[in-house]
């Protein structure tokens, strides 16, 4: 029996660098980028939670709308 493997790669923004950062989002996408999926959290922080970097790099860019989802 023969099984191909496929790689996924992902990618995650967190609140920090720290050990109790949060997820902010998450992005996946099959090696032929056919399949994709790319969610933002909207209850698993706050704004005043997160490190500069993110304030100034990650929060601005984020879609909203209907990549928004809770955890759970």
């Amino acid at each position: 029996m023969h099984s191909s493997a496929q790689r996924i790669f992902f990618d995650t923004e967190f609140t920090g660098l720290t050990p109790d950062a949060k997820l902010i989002s998450i992005g996946l996408v099959d090696e032929p980028g056919r399949n994709e999926f790319y969610a933002e959290l909207c209850d698993t922080y706050v704004a005043n939670e997160c490190s500069e970097f993110c304030k100034q790099e990650v929060l601005r860019h984020l879609e909203g709308g209907a990549v928004q989802m809770t955890l759970a």
